[in-house]
């Protein structure tokens, strides 16, 4: 009896260590298989970033461009309508003289879309490792878990797009402008003649905080006080356009 007992517990001893041994190794095997994964998972976005940093940049330049080309035609029109002519070629009568500052602007699109399209990427990539885990957690698809990030960043994407090509607006509106009474003496004392101003647009905003300022107008060589139209946040899209002192003493 009691060597049956002493075998007994051998046995069951035998097949309980065996047992735990078997277990240990197999959750030290999946530990290592969820180490691999996640690694493996880190190493493929960060393999992805680079060429998707460079379609997003893509993308917020572009986006510049076309904010730029339409401050350009708004331009024209803005002094067309405060009395002062331009040539048939309108602000780009200068063109040997402009294309340096143009060039200058579109080499600074490339590198504040290339920031952008970094910082873009980066938070997108931290969304898709936490949402990786968070699946795997759950027991659900974590490819169908990345995909879904898409939603999230919606609205950090409209965020970007409305800070970048508002900030790019603002500044073609101004500079080229600036530009062509450096250029052109005949160009700087009409605008002087016609007496332009600048005004301030949030309508496309109409956020508590621009709110205040639609409306507000300054002399065209002054400066805003505070940050700039399109700067007052992220995702700002207020504007300025140009008027002749005579509409904005009819508007006041």
């Amino acid at each position: 009896m009691l060597n049956a007992q002493d075998v007994t517990r051998k046995h069951i001893q035998d097949a309980l260590s065996d047992g735990i041994d078997a277990a240990a190794a197999q959750l030290a095997a999946k530990r290592k298989a969820e180490r691999e994964r996640k690694a493996a998972l880190l190493s493929l976005l960060l393999a992805l970033s680079p060429a998707l940093v460079a379609k997003v940049q893509a993308g917020i330049v572009r986006g510049r461009q076309a904010a730029r080309a339409s401050a350009a035609k708004r331009v024209v029109a803005e002094l067309t309508a405060a009395g002062i002519v331009l040539g048939p070629q309108g602000i780009t009568a200068n063109r040997p003289l402009l294309a340096a500052a143009q060039m200058n602007r579109a080499a600074d699109d490339a590198i504040h879309a290339r920031a952008a399209a970094e910082s873009l990427v980066t938070q997108w990539r931290g969304l898709a490792v936490h949402a990786s885990r968070v699946a795997e957690r759950d027991g659900e698809d974590d490819v169908a878990a990345i995909v879904r990030t898409k939603a999230i960043m919606v609205p950090r994407v409209e965020r970007t797009a409305n800070t970048e090509t508002a900030v790019a607006y603002n500044e073609e509106h101004g500079e080229v402008v600036r530009e062509m009474a450096r250029y052109d003496d005949a160009f700087e004392r009409e605008l002087a003649d016609a007496d332009v101003m600048r005004e301030w647009s949030a309508m496309a905003d109409a956020c508590e905080n621009c709110w205040p300022r639609d409306g507000e107008q300054i002399g065209i060589n002054d400066s805003w006080s505070g940050p700039d139209p399109g700067e007052m946040h992220i995702g700002c899209r207020c504007i300025e356009f140009y008027i002749s002192a005579r509409e904005a003493r009819m508007s006041a």
